[in-house]
């Protein structure tokens, strides 16, 4: 197979830049806007994004990542390096192709099927062992790649047959409904996150699918738990969900408490900051009710991007999800990433709203321009200063209006921050995720 074949097997959907036979070709060739487009496939679409530029191969899974830099005379040798890349949580990896891309190697070897191609570094604690038990633990803590790997319904199995709460990473939003007996709600964006939600040294906490970006250093040590000493955190696979040779995942764990699942202080504090903010109307509008706004302004299937910011961080911590991947929250970012993705989802024929903070930054502005050269449909959400918008409804009717629209539009809301943003901060302290 040749090496568009072979990266389709490692999970690869298509690459930007210069064409590489057997992989799907989205045409755009600036390099900028290339590399832009694979780290948000990386970050909030596939899991491994590609950009080629004829002769060196990037890979991605972690936007801004320094990437390692490696040779390739083979196929065979890409896959290595993208094995090796996993082992490592590379994050990025660039590939100098010493062959032909198009040149058959009857030598390769891939997995058919991979769950979740991610390359990003994952959560370092102990594996479940696979026999024994039954393992008691507080709660399951949830990230993205439970999506990625498509065992969102194993979870939730899983929730259903044990009585175990889910506590989603920030990243993960929609695993299940917010009104769900199991969800606890959505932690890793502030300092006391996961401290108000119940981890702690001493409660046994199970984590699928959670990568190192999504629990961010400064938030662990608040809540006690060191990120390179012992935890009270056991990993588990997402292959195991399903089964672990003959035993179900709901043969091995248990929950520690009888009855439903006992919502931490984390929800209740959040839930008494957003509800009395999405009932306001005043205008401008608070973030929370402009969050909403969006959400409730979305069709099935529709999709909504950030990028690392205040209007990212509302977005994140107050848009309601209902459905599943509606909300593409990246682990990590730049400026450039909340367009970048709308533009992926428009490809892939979904509506899609990309919410950034005025003024537009010169990395969203090209990526803009490039989606009217496509003819691409897309809201561009610019929440600051301006805009002419009435109320809530108005903001949601202009929404509406501009997502039927053909082609790029820009959508000014006048949004005020300041006093939101300091009561959500006074909940659960500043914003940490992201670097912040």
């Amino acid at each position: 197979m040749n090496l568009g074949e072979v990266l389709a097997r490692l999970g690869v959907r298509r690459v930007f830049g210069e064409p590489i036979a057997g992989s799907d070709d989205p045409g755009i060739r600036d390099a900028n806007a290339a590399r832009l487009l694979a780290e948000a496939d990386g970050a909030v679409g596939s899991g491994l994004g590609a950009c080629f530029d004829g002769s060196v191969l990037t890979l991605t899974s972690r936007p801004g990542a320094a990437a390692e830099r490696v040779y390739a005379s083979s196929s065979s040798d890409v896959v290595d390096a993208v094995v090796h890349a996993h082992e490592r949580g590379s994050g990025a990896i660039t590939v100098e192709l010493g062959f032909d891309p198009a040149r058959d190697d009857a030598d390769v070897v891939t997995a058919p099927v991979v769950r979740d191609p991610s390359i990003a570094p994952a959560l370092p604690a102990p594996e479940l062992p696979t026999s024994g038990g039954p393992f008691t633990f507080d709660l399951v803590f949830a990230g993205s790649e439970v999506i990625r790997a498509g065992a969102v319904e194993a979870l939730r199995e899983l929730a259903d047959r044990t009585g175990l709460g889910v506590l989603n990473v920030f990243t993960a939003k929609g695993l299940f409904r917010w009104d769900s007996p199991y969800h606890l709600g959505t932690a890793g964006l502030q300092l006391h996150d996961f401290a108000l939600a119940g981890l702690a040294p001493n409660r046994p906490i199970l984590a699928v699918g959670v990568g190192v970006d999504e629990c961010p250093d400064p938030i662990l040590r608040d809540a006690g738990l060191s990120p390179d000493g012992a935890w009270p955190v056991t990993r588990v696979a997402t292959e195991r969900l399903t089964s672990v040779g003959d035993l179900v995942l709901g043969d091995l764990v248990r929950a520690a408490h009888t009855g439903p699942p006992v919502l931490g202080e984390l929800y209740q504090r959040l839930s008494g900051v957003a509800q009395p903010l999405y009932r306001v109307e005043d205008v401008p509008l608070n973030p929370a009710r402009a969050a909403a706004d969006v959400g409730e302004s979305l069709p099935e299937g529709g999709v909504v991007t950030l990028e690392p910011s205040t209007a990212g961080w509302w977005i994140a911590r107050t848009l309601p999800t209902t459905q599943l991947g509606s909300v593409r929250v990246p682990a990590a970012g730049r400026p450039g990433l909340a367009v970048a993705a709308a533009l992926l989802a428009s490809i892939e024929g979904k509506p899609a709203v990309a919410v950034v903070e005025a003024p537009i930054g010169p990395e969203n502005r090209a990526l803009i321009e490039l989606a009217r050269s496509r003819d691409t449909d897309l809201v561009v959400a610019v929440w600051g200063n301006d805009g002419d918008i009435a109320s809530p409804e108005d903001h949601r009717e202009q929404l509406r209006a501009a997502l039927a629209k053909p082609g790029v539009t820009e959508l000014p809301v006048p949004v005020s921050f300041a006093a939101a943003t300091e009561l959500l901060t006074e909940a659960a302290g500043p914003l940490a995720a992201w670097g912040a």
